[in-house]
């Protein structure tokens, strides 16, 4: 069988060619299509939406590039009291503010400085090149300069603060990894220090923050096995009687040693613990004190207790499990706390007062707190800070600031509390500067609730007996 002959002319060949060679340039063209698609994916699950900064998921890849490199850094930073910006002006007002910052803080980065946004008001910094110590010192100044000036959010001009985490490798080699979570580590020091800061991870502050994980780890313990105590500081009036006690945290059973509060509450706080030694401090005085009738009792209250959602309904359940009557009860916050979320402030402070509780402004005269705070909180009493005190008698200026600050709480009607007093004289000044009520080491220290069952059981304290019980605690 003789197979036919097939034949093509020039044009069905040239045809040919044309078809092959459209569908190879199409081919070619769907290729770089798709080519193109994958990297504006790629960008764009790198981009932040908001700033259009380079993400969280950005940074973790640039910091797993950086393992084997012997000089290299990273700077975090998070912008101070955030969510009371978004809180009072609104989250619009805070997404601006969060893109005006990158707008600065990109411009001023340099080529050898990449910034990053890795989520809420957390950024990154990753300086690069040789001299990295050098670089990241100019770096954390730039922020800091990039952050001077107001940023206008609508019709107002805000002024910003950073803190400052900075973790540097220079001549050593460390993964990526392990440097972010120093820089981390960092962070959360400068913000627990003050607004502002910054922190450089070391190995002293390595060393810190183990012996602080430690105790941490050591008060949950001691909440459970019973080894806190709470002491009470008399409040006498202007005639030397005991009126009032002061409940004051003390942990007197644990093993390795008693800490003093200032060393313990700052890891409570940081540790979310705070909420249950907060509590048991407040049932802790309520029982001791519900069959004194004749004594107030006052509570500090912590900035994270104040702001938790559960306070008032841990201080009713307290009143109720004791018995003790809400009007006896005084609980004591700082201005800072109602400062940061004034709004919140307003809502837990009505509902306290609901309860029949009594609110103080502690710590007067160290801060910041205007007459437009005591007027619109409408304070049961202003408690007037120690670093005011101390200068009576000493400073005629102090005198004066003391006599003024009297006055004004007078004209709102807000008895007077002076914290504090450590000699006869300072008692004397003060209660001729109109001062209502008196603390201090003068009158006693902190003891025990028996030394008060101990020094009276059928009326108020003198003034004498709690100045004896007190030099024998010494």
């Amino acid at each position: 069988m003789t197979l036919p002959t097939l034949s093509f002319s020039p044009l069905d060949i040239g045809l040919a060619l044309f078809e092959l060679t459209a569908y190879a340039i199409t081919a070619i063209l769907v290729v770089r299509r798709l080519a193109r698609n994958r990297n504006r994916l790629v960008e764009a699950a790198s981009t932040d939406p908001l700033t259009g900064l380079l993400n969280r998921r950005a940074f973790m890849r640039a910091l797993k590039a950086y393992d084997g490199e012997e000089n290299m850094s990273v700077i975090l930073f998070d912008l101070d009291r955030f969510k009371t910006i978004n809180a009072t002006f609104g989250i619009e007002a805070g997404d601006q503010l969060l893109v005006e910052i990158a707008r600065r803080l990109d411009k001023v980065c340099g080529d050898h400085c990449r910034l990053y946004r890795l989520g809420g008001d957390l950024f990154a910094l990753k300086p690069r090149g040789d001299a990295i110590q050098t670089r990241t010192e100019a770096a954390v100044a730039r922020i800091r300069a990039a952050l001077e000036a107001p940023f206008e959010i609508g019709p107002s001009h805000l002024t910003q603060t950073a803190s400052l985490g900075v973790a540097t490798a220079q001549g050593r080699v460390r993964s990526g990894a392990a440097l972010f979570d120093h820089a981390h580590a960092a962070l959360a020091c400068a913000k627990s220090q003050h607004r502002g800061g910054t922190a450089y991870y070391s190995e002293t502050l390595a060393r810190d923050i183990e012996r602080s994980h430690e105790i941490e780890r050591e008060i949950g313990e001691g909440l459970t096995r019973g080894e806190f105590a709470v002491w009470y500081q008399p409040i006498v009036d202007r005639d030397g009687r005991t009126t009032g006690v002061e409940a004051l945290a003390r942990w007197p059973g644990r093993p390795g040693g008693e800490l003093s509060p200032a060393q313990f509450i700052p890891h409570a706080e940081r540790s979310g613990q705070i909420h249950a030694l907060g509590l048991y401090v407040l049932r802790r005085a309520c029982m001791d004190f519900r069959h004194r009738d004749d004594l107030r009792v006052s509570v500090n209250l912590s900035p994270a207790q104040f702001h938790d959602k559960r306070l008032v309904t841990d201080v009713a359940s307290a009143l109720l499990e004791t018995g003790f009557p809400a009007e006896r009860l005084e609980l004591e916050i700082t201005e800072g706390q109602i400062i940061d979320l004034p709004e919140q402030a307003d809502a837990v402070m009505r509902d306290l007062r609901l309860l029949g509780v009594s609110i103080a402004l502690d710590d007067y005269g160290s801060g910041y707190a205007s007459i437009g705070y005591l007027r619109r909180y409408r304070f049961d009493k202003l408690k007037i800070d120690k670093s005011l005190i101390d200068g009576v008698g000493l400073d005629a200026r102090a005198g004066q600031l003391l006599a003024a600050t009297t006055a004004m709480a007078q004209a709102l009607d807000i008895p007077v509390t002076a914290e504090g007093v450590e000699t006869g004289e300072q008692a004397k000044l003060l209660s001729l500067a109109g001062v209502d009520s008196l603390q201090g080491y003068f009158f006693g220290r902190p003891q025990p609730a028996q030394v008060f069952a101990a020094l009276a059981a059928d009326g108020v304290v003198p003034l004498t007996s709690f100045k004896a019980a007190s030099a024998g605690m010494r």
